[in-house]
């Protein structure tokens, strides 16, 4: 993109801030774009446009994040922190983007279908397993069932991250999507409590279902960065086999950093399931 050209990979990196506004002009283009195109296909279209739209920006940064791994001597986390708060940036410019337009646009039936339909599947699902599990008392299966479906995902965006570089955005930006059509749905029934404000009715209720999206917070701080932490290894572990000469002691270093990305990838979404999941049986 021409934004990205005039502001640079690097300057990006090193200001997570700029990657929110990023994320969230990117998401708008996209979401009109393809509105304005092919309004059918929206939901998935617009997602598409913003995957192109992001990854020479990401291939850029991972390149960058790569460099520094085999040549800054700082701890693990000194080295990968910037991108996983460059990921948490991205997601939450994509989610208040997606709230952001379900709160406004006319006719978000037909633009946010197949974001609704996943809404309603995790609802119908989430009954199914509250349900059946609160009537058993079986935690453990419920962690299970969370568990399992969270892994499968993580393990998908370490994938796609691997064979496409930064093919994880997809689920990424699905994801954030998703909740930000569940905050618009708060932000829509809460627009008529606020009709007395006049055209200031609508930021009341962008704040107001901003708010009620902290109850994601439990166990999301720990679920969507176990995401984005498998999504940087599997981006490294990429660059790496793209480039043919390395040393004895680069190598390793990288090889060590991405086994533990792995394993604190699994660590943060297990912790992420077991709070939802007692969330489900307790809350």
């Amino acid at each position: 993109m021409v934004l990205e050209a005039l502001i640079g990979a690097k300057k990006i990196k090193e200001n997570p801030h700029i990657m929110l506004l990023y994320a969230f002009i990117v998401g708008s283009v996209a979401i009109w774009l393809s509105a304005l195109t092919f309004a059918n296909d929206s939901s998935i279209l617009s997602i598409a446009f913003i995957v192109v739209a992001m990854v020479p920006l990401i291939n850029k940064i991972f390149q960058l994040e790569e460099i520094e791994t085999i040549s800054i001597k700082e701890k693990f986390w000194e080295r990968h922190l910037d991108m996983i708060t460059l990921y948490a940036a991205f997601f939450i410019g994509i989610t208040l983007c997606y709230s952001f337009w379900y709160l406004t646009i006319p006719n978000r039936d037909l633009i946010f279908k197949d974001q609704k339909d996943a809404l309603f599947g995790i609802g119908e699902t989430a009954k199914a397993v509250s349900g059946k599990f609160l009537f058993d008392e079986k935690f453990g299966n419920t962690l299970f069932t969370i568990l399992s479906n969270n892994l499968m995902v993580l393990f998908l965006a370490i994938i796609f991250s691997f064979v496409y570089g930064s093919g994880a955005l997809f689920l990424i930006s699905w994801n954030a999507s998703v909740l930000g059509v569940r905050l618009g749905e708060f932000m829509l029934n809460a627009l008529a409590g606020y009709a007395s404000l006049g055209p200031l009715k609508v930021i009341a209720a962008y704040l107001h279902g901003l708010i009620l999206g902290l109850g994601y917070l439990p166990h999301g701080i720990f679920e969507i960065p176990g995401f984005f932490v498998g999504a940087i290894a599997g981006g490294i572990i990429s660059i790496l086999l793209t480039k043919r000469r390395y040393t004895k002691g680069e190598f390793k270093i990288i090889i060590l950093d991405c086994i533990m990305l792995f394993l604190l990838s699994i660590i943060l979404v297990a912790i992420g399931a077991f709070i939802e999941a007692y969330l489900i049986i307790y809350g």
